[in-house]
C-alpha cells in the first residue's frame, strides 16, 4: 500500500474485507512516531518499522511519491523472507525516485 504521510491511501493491493483507510490511517502515525524517535534518539535516518503479529508482519518506510512524502506499507507471512521484503520495498522506492512510477509491477510489493 502507498499512502499520503497524512494516512491517505493513494494505492494498494489488499486481502479481500481490507479496509485500505483505516490501515492508511493507522499505519501513517506509526511511521511518524517512528521516524520522530530516531531524531530524538540521534539515531539518524529511519529506515523503516517493523511490527510483528502471530499472524504475520507489517512493514513500513517513508518515501517520496511526487514530490510528496508518502509511505510504503506491506503485510506478508510469518514465514517470509523479511530481507528479500526489504529489497524489493527499496527497489520500488527507488524506482519512484527515479521516475520509473508504479510500473507494471506495483502489485509485486
Amino acid at each position: 500500500m502507498l499512502s499520503t504521510a497524512e494516512g491517505l491511501p493513494i494505492i494498494s493491493v489488499l486481502r479481500r474485507g481490507a479496509n485500505e483507510i483505516i490501515i492508511s490511517a493507522t499505519v501513517a502515525p506509526m511511521v511518524s512516531i517512528a521516524e520522530r524517535s530516531c531524531t530524538e534518539m540521534e539515531l539518524s535516518d529511519m529506515r523503516f518499522i517493523m511490527i510483528k503479529g502471530s499472524e504475520g508482519t507489517i512493514i513500513a518506510m517513508g518515501c517520496e511519491y511526487l514530490d510528496a512524502d508518502c509511505i510504503l506499507a506491506v503485510s506478508v507471512n510469518p514465514n517470509t523472507q523479511i530481507g528479500m521484503v526489504l529489497f524489493e520495498m527499496e527497489r520500488f522506492i527507488n524506482n519512484l525516485r527515479s521516475g520509473k512510477g508504479m510500473g507494471d509491477d506495483s502489485s509485486q510489493c
